[in-house]
């Protein structure tokens, strides 16, 4: 989730895999300008939401995203 996050414009901090606060503000920015329910929590919903996203905007995880995504972080 986070790496997705972070290849769609939102800052998680570090993709580390711990749900932390600047996580939870980049989840709650993404439901929000989605129209999500905007609760800041991972879910299986809010994945396939996001790997929809991505689809719709070309946007592929691959090897190299994810490692321009694990340089982008804040």
């Amino acid at each position: 989730i986070q790496a997705r996050l972070i290849l769609l414009g939102y800052k998680t901090g570090q993709i580390d895999g711990i749900y932390g606060k600047k996580t939870e503000q980049s989840i709650r920015a993404y439901q929000a300008d989605y129209h999500l329910l905007t609760d800041g929590r991972p879910s299986p919903e809010l994945l396939n939401h996001l790997k929809n996203t991505q689809q719709a905007r070309g946007i592929e995880i691959g090897d190299a995203k994810l490692s321009y995504a694990r340089q982008s972080f804040d």
